[in-house]
């Protein structure tokens, strides 16, 4: 049952944003459902005696595979909430430009060509003195050019006096608005993460109770229900004195086992770099695979991406291996591979029998 709030978060937005956003990871989630052998437009190539033939490229190794049961799956998918700071403080002067201006430019550079659905939460929200709102649901920003047209206040949503804003930093209503919506969607398997962007420790919270000890604790909720990290990325010098920033890290499973609560960029080269690494480790998870059915042996499964088998590596130094949790795992060029590739392009087969390169003539009898 969705809450309230969802509904009011959804009833700002239009629910044809949100049903876009649901249509788009239904459609992601649900590839791989077919069986049987492929045709070429399938991405798999058949020989003549049944066999699937790929080649080395990516991190493959030359092989045949006798054709067997194609195998449903899920591909990954991840969700980002961006949470950012607009108070009067992230005006402040910033290596040539604002923080605040430093902050989304470095965003909209590292959000582009990403397979993970971004999203942005503002706070203190527009025409507001101590609360925040999520001006994008979570989509595909690069191709739609939302963020950017949410930086030049060109949004439906973002009526009178988009520019202005207050001095006031509503950390614990900006996690409570990305709880809510999380919430709203909870049924999605989506892998789920929080890029808090701020300049200092919260300064109010609407619900009046300790500013401090609320944002930390929807922080750990956001953990513990939904399994989403808060990660925060300190801008300017004196946000490393951010005693409270360091704590909601801590709540939010990011912390650094040296102690370290959060990185803190004091110029616009130390924002690119930390921003593109907060986005660079959920985008990891969009290089996944779940199988939908049960396996034993990874060495019984043929991987193929646009008709050419990827390396099986229990190491998971390249191609792919198997995660605790049971999920293909792809890493360097074949992650790239995966994250590029359509769904129709991407296969799963069980395998009666594999052989190498020089064996390649021998034939090939299933189990």
């Amino acid at each position: 049952m969705r809450s309230s709030r969802a509904k009011a978060i959804a009833s700002r937005l239009g629910w044809g944003a949100v049903t876009l956003w649901m249509f788009a990871c239904t459609e992601t989630l649900q590839v791989g459902h077919m069986s049987g052998p492929l045709d070429d437009a399938g991405g798999a190539a058949g020989t003549a005696n049944g066999t699937m033939a790929s080649g080395g490229m990516g991190g493959s190794t030359a092989q045949q595979c006798e054709r067997g049961e194609r195998l449903p799956f899920q591909r990954g998918q991840a969700m980002l909430l961006v949470l950012l700071q607009r108070s009067s403080s992230m005006l402040t002067p910033f290596d040539g430009e604002t923080r605040l201006s430093a902050a989304r430019g470095a965003l909209l550079q590292a959000t582009e060509r990403l397979r993970t659905l971004v999203g942005l939460i503002d706070f203190p929200a527009i025409n507001t003195e101590c609360s925040a709102r999520l001006v994008v649901p979570p989509g595909d920003v690069g191709r739609e050019g939302t963020l950017r047209r949410a930086f030049r206040c060109e949004l439906p949503s973002q009526i009178n006096r988009c520019f202005e804003t207050v001095d006031s930093i509503p950390t614990g209503d900006a996690l409570d608005e990305a709880k809510d919506f999380f919430h709203s969607f909870a049924e999605f398997p989506i892998e789920r993460r929080l890029l808090l962007i701020a300049d200092g420790d919260p300064t109010c919270d609407a619900t009046r109770t300790d500013v401090c000890s609320r944002a930390v604790s929807e922080a750990s909720a956001l953990l513990t229900l939904h399994s989403a990290k808060t990660q925060i990325v300190g801008v300017g010098s004196d946000s490393a004195g951010a005693t409270c920033l360091g704590q909601i890290a801590l709540a939010g499973g990011t912390a650094t086992a040296s102690g370290a609560g959060f990185p803190v960029a004091r110029n616009a080269g130390e924002l690119n770099a930390a921003i593109k690494k907060a986005i660079d480790e959920i985008e990891e998870e969009t290089c996944t695979l779940k199988i939908n059915v049960p396996f034993v042996d990874p060495a019984s499964l043929d991987v193929t991406i646009e008709g050419r088998s990827v390396r099986h590596d229990p190491s998971g130094m390249q191609g792919w291996s198997v995660e605790n949790d049971g999920r293909l795992r792809f890493v360097g060029d074949d992650c790239r591979r995966l994250r590029d590739a359509r769904s129709q392009d991407v296969a799963v087969y069980r395998c009666g029998k594999k052989i190498d390169d020089q064996d390649s003539s021998r034939s090939v009898t299933p189990r």
